[in-house]
């Protein structure tokens, strides 16, 4: 399923929230009990099975419905039963919006506490229990995410695409992104399909 979510275009970090928030915890609900979702699943089924004019689109577009609702679920069942770790998204809201926006220029752990009001200590601890990844975990995987798209959208070189996704060096940009992705660059854009989610998914813990 996440590996289907990367031919959505979600900006960050909407992408990763959404992500954490579908793969939090499993359903096993009654068709009768939730009617909508249920009539959303059938559809895609259909949608898939007819193969009618633009049907991957039609069921891209009902997939994403389908998984937001599921994602809706998860933080209303989280948010009942944690109420505190609700408390942390919005206290660590305006650093997530800071990290989207200057992907491509310094990120200080400092300098993010300080936007949103908190020590840097509270930050780290804060942010790793909301997001489960450190922030300097998380800010590379952006990173990461971002240079990908441009890797498939663009022809520009491996070199600039570093730079601009924020990377100082192009052997630090290569090593993460072997890191998240599990291959080079280079073999990304010319095989997008080898990438592995869940590897990115293993490693973002360490």
């Amino acid at each position: 399923m996440n590996c289907y979510l990367h031919c959505i275009k979600i900006p960050p970090p909407q992408f990763e929230k959404l992500i954490f928030d579908i793969n939090c915890r499993p359903h096993l609900v009654k068709a009768e009990d939730h009617q909508e979702t249920a009539s959303l699943i059938r559809k895609i089924i259909e949608t898939m099975r007819e193969r009618k004019e633009l049907c991957q689109e039609e069921a891209r577009g009902l997939a994403l419905a389908l998984l937001i609702r599921i994602a809706r679920w998860n933080r209303a069942a989280a948010e009942n039963e944690y109420p505190a770790a609700a408390a942390n998204n919005t206290i660590i809201s305006p650093a997530l919006d800071y990290i989207t926006r200057e992907l491509d220029h310094p990120l200080k752990i400092k300098d993010l506490a300080q936007i949103c009001h908190i020590s840097e200590v509270h930050f780290r601890r804060v942010f790793q229990e909301y997001m489960k990844m450190s922030p300097v975990k998380f800010i590379n995987q952006m990173r990461i995410k971002k240079a990908c798209y441009e890797l498939l959208r663009t022809n520009d070189s491996v070199n600039a695409i570093a730079a601009r996704s924020g990377f100082t060096t192009l052997s630090t940009f290569n090593r993460n992104f072997r890191q998240i992705t599990g291959i080079s660059p280079q073999q990304f854009r010319k095989h997008p399909e080898k990438y592995d989610p869940d590897r990115k998914k293993s490693t973002s813990n360490r």
